[in-house]
């Protein structure tokens, strides 16, 4: 069973990075440890949040006293099979941020992989970090011919970090409140996977594989600032760069995200949610940075984090005119609907 994903940086840093020490795995970000007594408190408060345990265990409510059965199943497993469960943490840094894990579910004798994150930490691509570290681990330490991942049917967010590594949907199983899909990572696939995204591929030649897809900070501004006058010249005044960052700040931070290159910010998109729909604005690229998927991930990220918070549908307006990047997005699944696209200036600002 997996719980709510962040994801959307798997291209952003070389595949399966992580390393083994004494079960404990390392990846770029994260450091992974196995599950300790002392975990207990804060993983608890982690495993009953509302919007984690959803998608994990039939929503049920553990109590710490299952937790620490937990623990030492997974301590049992760590000595007879070299897997069980580790909780998640920044490197540096004490305090656990989630959980990931290899575990048998309702007496299978194949494990499954199942993770889930702190919701404030939602975003980061911090679960797509630790299930890589996890697949690593399984198929170049413990011998893996196939690895397998079930998710409940609503949890789209999980199936699109799924498809991301690489696994094939292999079965449906109905149930009485929501059905669950399984995947499968077949060793070839794995090193297919591998061998595409290694250090001296194409694509990391090309330099996509740098790209991180994160959240906007403050001293991105001035690069925001020239990319939206490079890409809209001709928006009204109400949309500069200045006011449109301060009110999107101000409203929703953790819905602006940029595309990172090493060297500066090269792309950007905005997502809004009402609690009805979603929305996305501002996507844009650096010309010399287009054609190489960073559009499509600053937009998979955006629909992501939207379906993160339960929206059901995304919208956005593109000029009529504007035929190429009506195709773009038709590409990514979005499809022309019969409307009238009104607006009306309300607030501060100057009229259009």
């Amino acid at each position: 069973m997996t719980a709510r994903s962040d994801e959307g940086q798997a291209s952003s840093r070389l595949p399966f990075s992580g390393g083994l020490c004494g079960g404990v795995l390392l990846s770029r970000r994260l450091r992974l440890d196995p599950l300790a007594v002392a975990d207990i408190e804060r993983l608890h408060d982690i495993w009953i949040d509302p919007q984690v345990r959803r998608h994990l265990f039939d929503d049920e409510v553990v109590t710490q006293t299952w937790l620490g059965e937990e623990v030492e199943r997974s301590q049992e497993s760590f000595a007879t099979s070299g897997y069980g469960s580790w909780c998640v943490r920044r490197r540096g840094e004490s305090r656990i941020v989630g959980f990931v894990g290899l575990r048998c579910f309702r007496g299978a004798d194949e494990p499954q992989i199942y993770y889930g994150l702190d919701p404030q930490c939602w975003g980061e691509g911090f679960a797509t970090e630790a299930v890589e570290a996890v697949t690593h681990l399984a198929f170049q330490h413990l011998g893996f011919t196939r690895l397998l991942a079930g998710t409940d049917e609503p949890n789209l967010a999980s199936q699109r970090l799924l498809d991301r590594l690489g696994m094939d949907r292999v079965e449906e199983r109905p149930a009485e409140s929501r059905a669950t899909r399984f995947y499968a990572l077949t060793r070839e696939g794995y090193e297919k996977l591998t061998l595409r995204l290694r250090p001296d591929s194409a694509s990391a030649r090309s330099g996509k594989d740098k790209i991180e897809i994160r959240l906007y900070r403050s001293t991105d501004f001035r690069a925001v600032e020239h990319l939206w006058q490079e890409m809209f010249p001709s928006s009204t005044p109400y949309h500069q760069p200045e006011q449109s960052v301060r009110l999107k700040i101000a409203d929703s931070p953790d819905l602006f995200f940029v595309a990172d290159a090493g060297e500066g910010v090269v792309g950007t998109v905005l997502a809004g949610w009402d609690g009805h729909r979603g929305w996305i604005y501002s996507l844009a690229v650096e010309p010399r940075r287009q054609r190489q998927g960073i559009a499509r991930r600053l937009l998979s990220r955006a629909v992501e984090a939207l379906e993160e918070r339960g929206c059901p549908k995304v919208g956005l307006q593109v000029r009529a005119n504007n035929q190429a990047v009506v195709a773009f997005y038709q590409e990514m699944g979005f499809v022309v609907e019969e409307r009238v696209s009104m607006g009306m200036r309300v607030g501060i600002g100057d009229p259009p």
